[in-house]
C-alpha cells in the first residue's frame, strides 16, 4: 500500500556505527534514526570497514577519456547496456541517448517522454528505466523506438525529495532511488540524514519506508577516523556534515562483483562505497579538475567503473576508470 508523501513512516535503518572508543547512552541515542519501527526494510551495520588502503579505483587517473557532444552538456544519468554502448539521459529532455565508445559518438536517441528534470536511468533485462526529480519512473522497452509504448509510474515521492540517481539491485529485484536533499519525515526536512528509497519491479510500486537511510553526521565522524589519508581529509575537513550540501547524492549504482552500493555526491566532491547493509567500506575524493559535475555513475560487467560529468566550463565528459580489487 501506498503511503502519503505526507504521511511517509521512516522506519527502516538504524545507521548505528561501531568505532574504535566507547561510546556513552546520549551519543548511541542520537546515532538513530528519527523515528525507529519494526519494518521488512530494516538494515541495521554490523561492523565498519576500517581500512582505506585497498580501494579499488584510482580516481585522480582515469584509464579511458572522452569529450562528449553538445545534446549531452548536461548529461545527467548513465548506464552501461553491453558491446561499449552506454544510455544517457540529460536533465531537460525526456530522450534517451545511446552512446558508442568505439565510435565515441550517439549512436541513437529514443524519446520517452516530454521535458522535464530526468536524473537517472537503468537498464533491468530488456526494460529501461529512467527517473525523474520527483520520483516519476519511466520505463519502455530496450530497442523500441516508438514513444507511444512507454510506461509512467507515479510514487508518493514529491519534488522536494529531489531524486537524483538510480540504481538496480538484482538479489531483491528492486530500483533505488537515492534522495539529493535530506531525509524528510512528518514534513519536516532533517539535515542529519538521506534516505534510498525501493521500487520493487514485479510488485510495481515503491515501498512505504525508506530501504535505507544514511547517517551524514556518522559518516563524517568515520572519515575523521581515517586521517593520514590527504585525499579523505579533503573530504573530511572541507564540509560541513549538518549543511544541506554535505553527502547531497547526485548518483548512486551496484557493483556489478562485489554488490556494494556507489554513492555519488558532486557537491561535497566525494563518491562513497557502502554495503548493502549501511557500512561505509570506501570514500574517494573527487578532484573538480577531473569531475566538474559529475552526476552519472555505472559499471561494466568486469568492474571497470564510468562516471559522466556535465559540463561547466568546458565540454560534458566521460570518464572510465579500471578495477582493481
Amino acid at each position: 500500500m501506498k503511503t502519503p508523501f505526507g504521511l511517509v513512516r521512516i522506519a527502516c535503518i538504524c545507521i548505528v556505527f561501531s568505532f574504535s572508543c566507547s561510546s556513552t547512552p546520549a551519543e548511541e541515542k542520537k546515532s538513530q534514526t528519527p523515528t525507529q519501527k519494526s519494518d521488512s526494510n530494516k538494515r541495521k551495520v554490523q561492523s565498519v570497514t576500517n581500512s582505506l588502503d585497498s580501494r579499488p579505483y584510482d580516481l585522480d587517473k582515469p584509464d579511458y577519456s572522452y569529450f562528449l557532444s553538445d545534446q549531452l552538456e548536461e548529461v545527467s544519468g548513465l548506464t552501461y547496456v553491453g558491446e561499449q554502448k552506454f544510455l544517457m539521459v540529460q536533465d531537460e529532455n525526456g530522450i534517451v541517448f545511446t552512446w558508442d565508445e568505439n565510435s565515441r559518438q550517439i549512436e541513437s536517441t529514443r524519446i520517452f517522454g516530454s521535458d522535464g528534470d530526468y536524473e537517472g536511468i537503468e537498464l533491468v533485462g530488456d526494460q529501461v528505466y529512467v527517473a525523474k526529480h520527483n520520483g516519476t519512473l519511466y520505463q519502455y522497452e530496450m530497442g523500441k523506438m516508438d514513444d507511444s509504448t512507454s510506461l509512467k509510474h507515479g510514487t508518493y515521492l514529491k519534488g522536494e525529495n529531489d531524486i537524483e540517481g538510480l540504481g538496480y539491485l538484482e538479489e531483491e529485484g528492486v530500483l533505488l532511488l537515492i534522495c539529493k536533499e535530506p531525509l524528510i519525515a512528518d514534513g519536516e526536512m532533517d539535515k542529519q540524514y538521506r534516505a534510498i528509497y525501493a521500487y520493487d519491479i514485479e510488485e510495481d510500486e515503491l515501498k512505504d519506508s525508506p530501504w535505507m537511510i544514511i547517517d551524514v553526521k556518522a559518516f563524517y565522524n568515520w572519515l575523521a577516523e581515517r586521517k593520514g589519508d590527504s585525499r579523505v581529509e579533503a573530504v573530511a575537513y572541507d564540509n560541513d556534515p549538518m549543511k544541506k550540501k554535505a553527502l547531497a547524492p547526485s548518483g548512486i549504482a551496484v557493483h556489478p562483483i562485489s554488490g556494494n552500493l556507489y554513492v555519488l555526491a558532486h557537491r561535497s566532491q566525494l563518491l562513497l562505497e557502502m554495503d548493502t547493509k549501511g557500512n561505509f567500506i570506501h570514500a574517494y575524493f573527487l578532484d573538480r579538475r577531473i569531475f566538474e559535475q559529475a552526476e552519472g555513475i555505472t559499471f561494466k560487467e568486469n568492474g571497470d567503473l564510468y562516471i559522466s560529468s556535465e559540463g561547466v566550463e568546458g565540454p560534458a565528459s566521460l570518464l572510465g576508470f579500471t578495477y582493481n580489487p
